[in-house]
């Protein structure tokens, strides 16, 4: 059961304040004070310890150490040393003096005692292996990371190449950089030794010579993912094919838009060739074809060279026919299908059936679903609606740029209200929405969505809906051009304490949204409370309307309304709360409210009628001049205190209703001078403490004389007691007045019943002679502080 519930927004503040301004650490520092000498840090390899090589190295690489660098690299503890994670930009000097540290490496015939490199990752990876040994972020726990490292390591193993160079590349049409083209050179001098592996390559330029020149350089066999973005004739990709066929771990295939219909001879020899290289990939999950017209008719030519199951299909802009269709939906390969993509696939003159059937042959796998752009209009949808609805595990589901009716969408939001992992949905505006002409009609748009509001606040189950008319020409996303008309409709969740049938404490810290919709939350309120804190924020005098009428606080116990500003509300509204949980209080908490002494005077009565009340915290919402001055100006005399069994003694410096009537006692001296004889000894502590404060040098003297306690620890550290010049001489007169009754019994003075021990007219003399050096000395260091201060302003001055 859960029985206590606590909102806070200023631990993760300070997380996110540590983690924005964290401070170097000494590891950091020290890294950078070893390369201000960067001889002594060459030589200090041989001896440091394993931990301190990433500091140091982030350090030389920051400041542009090449020597360290090289000499770095020689002597580099790990397997792999990921580079790129360092490097934003490409940086030639940098790059040099890594290979350069490699070549040595290479060169020695016997490596390096400590020496363990045989992988340099120059891709953007590795951010996880710099934060771990720098301690500025979160990173993943060292185990994991030197587990991950080894797998990279063991991926592809070639037992003659002693070291590995990691790279992604992206062939364009302009010339390569400094960066790349120095890389290439050196990888090409010692190709015998060098291995580059390349796990995701562009290819955007058509230039032959530079595509053959890379795949002379590059391990076929390393690369994972092929990215063919340019606009290619089907001979072209046939002659491609053959080097494709060599990527034997590739696992995602990308084509970009590709011309030929493969109608004449030639076409089909060229498709021939191409489906064949296909036969080796034996590791593709991923293929995504855009604009591939040559399929139109020849899809199954592509599917029987699949030997694995695929996770994701993509095949879109392009014309199949219903035996495409036919040869997809049973095609064996596609039953651990998670994302299909069939979008600008024109569906509408396909039988049902045959759509039908494709999803149900992955409906127990589907989670992302794109029908964009397929001319589906309501009779197919209505007849695919019963096969949406046993897509168990999608997630996503597109269906823009179709013309669909309002009477159909409301089917089709009825129809997946069932499937719980489904996220988000984009569908297009209704066909009501539109003109004769076509045009869109605003306000229109404004009532349908309207009524589908209404239709998901009936389903009531939160969902995220996109309304679209048209997909942005750019991006291809639904509603994000400018100037496109679009919708978000996101029904709420149910409240969250509806759902909590045993909720007994509530803390909500720092939480600003509460300010004028207090009532929301209290609404949903099942139980009555034990304890309730709303601190560090605004509320509204409606909101403390609504919660002094809340039926589930009448059993509240305690109540804590710290840091919220009540300065503006009326003294009505304030002492109406108190009077509702009277009966069952026993903390209240009011710190830092700003509560002004006309208010704290209407709540006072109130706090009379509290009869199990044990702790009323007040701090700092007295004005200034009572907190150091001692000026006395509320009103407590109505106060009627509790058993002081059950007053809590607070260790810290909070108003509670004994401080209130030391406070009340005060304002009448005489009286409270008096009343020393039968006051009680939990009283004397908060009362001496007031009288210090209030600067009542007769009642503290008096009270000296008939101190309760054997000891008065007026120099202790945390004490609250004002030890000002004035103070102290009444403290002395006090214990003076005791020496005098002690030293000469019979001399008349009357007796006090005091227990503060003075052993013995020379200790007591002793004692007081102390007391007074100790007075002048603190005198006389002001006197010279201030004679030093007026010499400095002069000094100034004359300047």
């Amino acid at each position: 059961r859960l029985c206590s519930l606590a909102f806070s927004q200023d631990s993760i503040k300070r997380r996110v304040r540590m983690s924005a301004h964290n401070p170097p650490r000494l590891v950091n520092l020290a890294a950078m004070s070893l390369l201000r000498d960067e001889a002594l840090a060459i030589y200090s390899l041989e001896y440091l310890p394993m931990e301190l090589y990433p500091p140091l190295f982030v350090a030389a690489f920051s400041l542009r150490r090449s020597e360290t660098l090289m000499a770095m690299v020689q002597a580099w503890p790990f397997g792999r040393l990921p580079l790129g994670g360092l490097m934003k930009r490409p940086h030639q000097e940098t790059l040099e003096a890594v290979l350069d540290g490699l070549d040595v490496l290479l060169a020695q015939e016997v490596h390096s005692r400590k020496s363990k490199l045989r992988v340099l990752d120059l891709r953007n990876t590795g951010q996880d292996f710099w934060n771990m040994w720098s301690g500025d972020k979160y990173h993943v726990s060292s185990s994991s990371l030197m587990a991950s490292m080894a797998k990279d390591m063991s991926g592809t193993k070639h037992p003659l190449a002693p070291l590995e160079v990691y790279v992604d590349l992206c062939l364009k049409e302009k010339t390569w950089g400094k960066f790349i083209t120095y890389l290439f050179r050196w990888v090409e001098q010692r190709k015998g030794s060098i291995h580059l592996c390349c796990k995701k390559m562009k290819i955007i330029s058509r230039s032959k010579e530079t595509i053959k020149k890379v795949f002379r350089i590059v391990k076929l066999d390393c690369i994972q993912e092929v990215e063919l973005n340019f606009t290619q004739k089907l001979s072209t990709l046939a002659k491609f094919a053959s080097l494709l066929g060599k990527m034997s771990n590739v696992q995602r295939l990308l084509l970009s838009p590709i011309h030929g219909s493969a109608v004449e001879e030639q076409d089909q020899q060229a498709l021939l060739r191409f489906t064949s290289q296909i036969l080796r990939l034996q590791h593709l999950r991923y293929l995504r074809m855009e604009g591939p017209s040559f399929l139109e008719g020849h899809l199954n030519q592509m599917l029987r060279c699949l030997k694995i199951p695929l996770y994701n299909i993509s095949i879109t802009n392009c014309q199949l026919t219903e035996s495409d269709l036919t040869h997809l939906s049973q095609c064996p390969e596609i039953c651990q299908l998670k994302g299909l993509n069939l979008s600008g696939v024109t569906l509408t003159n396909f039988r049902p059936k045959l759509i039908q059937g494709l999803l149900e042959k992955v409906a127990d796998t589907v989670e992302e679903l794109n029908l964009n752009l397929c001319g589906i209009m309501d009779s197919l949808l209505t007849a695919l609606l019963p096969a949406l609805s046993c897509c168990s595990q999608l997630r996503v589901l597109s269906m823009c740029g179709n013309l669909i009716s309002m009477a159909v969408l409301e089917s089709l939001l009825r129809h997946t209200h069932g499937l719980s992992a489904l996220r988000l949905e984009f569908y297009p505006a209704p066909r009501e929405s539109y003109s004769s002409l076509g045009f869109l009609h605003q306000e229109r748009l404004a009532q349908l969505k309207a009524e589908l509001w209404e239709i998901l606040t009936d389903l009531g189950r939160p969902r995220k809906i996109w309304i679209s008319p048209r997909p942005c020409p750019h991006c291809g996303l639904f509603g994000t051009e400018p100037g496109l008309y679009f919708l978000w409709l996101q029904v709420p969740k149910e409240p969250t304490f509806l759902k909590l049938q045993h909720l007994q404490y509530l803390y909500l810290d720092s939480l600003s949204f509460l300010e004028g919709c207090l009532d929301q939350m209290l609404r949903c309120l099942r139980t009555p409370l034990d304890h309730l804190a709303i601190t560090k924020c605004w509320l509204t005098e409606s909101d403390m309307t609504h919660l002094s009428q809340c039926p589930h606080i009448l059993q509240l116990k305690g109540l804590d309304l710290s840091s919220v500003t009540m300065i503006n509300f009326s003294t009505e509204i304030l002492h109406v709360l108190p009077e509702q949980i009277a009966a069952t209080l026993q903390e209240l908490n009011l710190e830092q409210c700003g509560i002004t002494e006309s208010q704290l005077e209407s709540i006072l009565p109130v706090l009379t009628c509290c009869s199990q009340l044990r702790t009323f915290k007040q701090r700092s919402a007295f004005p200034a001049s009572y907190s150091r001055a001692g000026k006395i100006t509320v009103t407590v005399k109505d106060i009627e205190l509790s058993p002081v069994s059950r007053v809590s003694m607070s260790v810290w410096n909070a108003v509670r209703l004994l401080d209130l009537a030391a406070m009340s006692l005060l304002r009448d001296e005489a009286s409270a001078i008096s009343t020393l004889e039968y006051l009680p000894t939990e009283l004397f502590s908060p009362l001496f403490i007031s009288a210090s404060f209030g600067r009542h040098s007769e009642t503290l003297k008096a009270m000296v004389q008939a101190w309760p306690y054997v000891c008065l620890p007026l120099g202790e550290e945390g004490c609250d007691v004002d030890v000002s010049l004035g103070n102290l001489q009444a403290v002395l007169d006090g214990l003076g007045f005791l020496l005098a009754q002690k030293d000469h019994p019979s001399a008349g003075v009357p007796k006090m019943q005091g227990n503060l021990k003075v052993h013995g007219p020379a200790s007591s003399q002793g004692c007081l002679r102390a007391l007074e050096v100790e007075r002048q000395r603190k005198w006389k260091g002001k006197r010279r502080w201030r004679k030093v201060r007026q010499r400095e302003k002069k000094r100034a001055k004359q300047q």
